[in-house]
């Protein structure tokens, strides 16, 4: 590999429903995520990778086996195209306490993002690109790993929980280096750190855990703010030009940009 060159997996996704990623808090309200945040993005990668490697779904009860791809994904990026709305049902839950030998029940709010169809299309659209290290993904991989990844790709089927159905549409790869840009359009998320003034267009702000940390149990981890190129009010993909700082790794796939901070190559792993 050129010491600066990276590889791009664009995955277009047709969600059957809707999205559910929720904060884990303490209290009886589950607050959605409004996107998939990345580490949710690589735990959808790596179900069909571990699968493939004979691997468990989780090493340890902080860790997940997503944690395979520390470092691998350096990076990953969503774009919506469909309507989105935050709905909180109430549920009713049963359960039994063996040790106690008492049956419990109580209600708790669940959050969820229903999405319908806009533009056109047949079924809501979750377009994600993965920025990949090519060295420590062929020693996940080993010698084929380009065509072996592009394959398992295929086998993406959830994001996030699994009710979260996905179908993949369609699978794209390209070798890319970073481009001298200060100046940018997009409409995936980005972290908000690299960005140094917001030229135009709408977007929301969520905060995320980034994809440098350990994939796993995030009670306590540090959050950084992304901007989402999607406006809630109008429930609707938008797309966001702004001004990247210094330390910004800029790059394109099939005429789209994304975004992450140099750091991230070396502090993934």
């Amino acid at each position: 590999m050129q010491s600066n060159l990276f590889f791009l997996l664009k995955v277009k996704l047709a969600v059957s429903w809707g999205l559910v990623s929720r904060v884990t808090p303490f209290s009886k309200s589950r607050r959605v995520l409004k996107y998939p945040p990345p580490t949710t993005l690589i735990g959808a990668l790596s179900y069909p990778i571990n699968y493939f490697l004979k691997k468990p779904e989780n090493i340890s009860h902080y860790l997940s086996s997503a944690n395979i791809l520390k470092g691998v994904v350096v990076s990953a990026h969503a774009s919506l195209n469909a309507s989105a709305t935050i709905v909180g049902d109430i549920n009713r839950v049963y359960w039994y306490h063996l040790a106690r030998k008492m049956a419990k029940t109580d209600a708790v709010a669940l959050e969820k993002i229903y999405l319908t169809c806009k533009n056109g299309l047949e079924f809501p659209i979750l377009n994600v690109i993965y920025v990949i290290d090519p060295e420590k993904m062929r020693k996940v991989l080993d010698a084929q790993w380009d065509s072996v990844l592009k394959a398992l790709a295929w086998s993406i089927n959830r994001i996030g929980q699994k009710e979260s159905m996905v179908s993949v549409v369609d699978v794209s790869t390209a070798k890319a280096a970073p481009l001298n840009l200060k100046v940018i359009e997009t409409s995936y998320y980005i972290p908000f750190p690299i960005v140094e003034s917001i030229i135009e267009g709408e977007y929301t702000i969520e905060n995320y855990v980034p994809p440098v940390t350990d994939i796993g149990e995030y009670t306590g981890v540090p959050r950084i703010p992304y901007i989402i190129p999607y406006s809630f009010i109008k429930s609707n993909q938008t797309r966001v030009k702004l001004k990247v700082k210094e330390n910004a790794v800029v790059l394109k796939i099939n005429g789209e940009y994304v975004a992450f901070p140099k750091e991230w190559i070396m502090e993934g792993g």
